[in-house]
């Protein structure tokens, strides 16, 4: 069984590899992407960057950077 996760990695030093911010059981939607980024996807930037991360490419919003991955529940893998 998968969950898809929402990770972030902040432009600072004391941190661990990835944060979770957010998961789901199934592939979410970009709207509920831009929910959780607190993003308005009707304008253009915001829309390409969510779409982006959608799309399974590693984006930085706001001096962070933000990816989505499908992970094994109980264990966690990091695909290159």
């Amino acid at each position: 069984m998968t969950i898809w996760v929402l990770l972030s990695i902040y432009n600072e030093y004391s941190q661990p590899e990835a944060n979770l911010e957010a998961w789901w059981p199934a592939r979410p939607r970009v709207q509920d992407i831009a929910e959780i980024l607190e993003l308005d996807v009707k304008s253009n930037p915001n829309k390409y960057n969510v779409e982006s991360i959608f799309d399974g490419h590693e984006t930085r919003i706001n001096d962070c950077d933000y990816r989505l991955e499908e992970i094994s529940i109980g264990k966690y893998e990091r695909k290159l």
